[in-house]
C-alpha cells in the first residue's frame, strides 16, 4: 500500500513512515519466510535443517505444514 492509498481511502495517517519502514518489510519478511519453510529439504538445507526447522528435521512436522504455519503467524499478528 502506498502512502496516498492509506491515507486517502483508509483515513490514517502515518506521520513517521511506520508502515513503510517497519510494515510492509514486515509482511514481505513473512511471505519469504513461509515460502522458504515449504521449501526446506534437507538436500537444501544439510545438517542445518536442524537448527533452522527443528520439527522439520525430526519428523514431526512437513515443510507444507510449517509454511502454513509460519503464514498463520502473519496473520495473527
Amino acid at each position: 500500500l502506498d502512502m496516498p492509498i492509506l491515507e486517502s481511502k483508509l483515513k490514517v495517517q502515518d506521520t513517521c513512515g511506520v508502515h513503510n519502514l517497519h510494515g510492509m518489510p514486515g509482511v514481505l519478511g513473512a511471505l519469504l519466510g513461509g515460502l522458504v519453510a515449504g521449501l526446506a529439504t534437507r538436500e537444501a538445507y544439510g545438517d542445518g535443517l536442524e537448527s533452522v526447522f527443528p520439527l522439520i528435521a525430526e519428523g514431526q512436522r512437513s515443510a507444507t505444514s510449517q509454511a502454513m504455519h509460519q503464514l498463520f503467524g502473519l496473520f495473527v499478528t
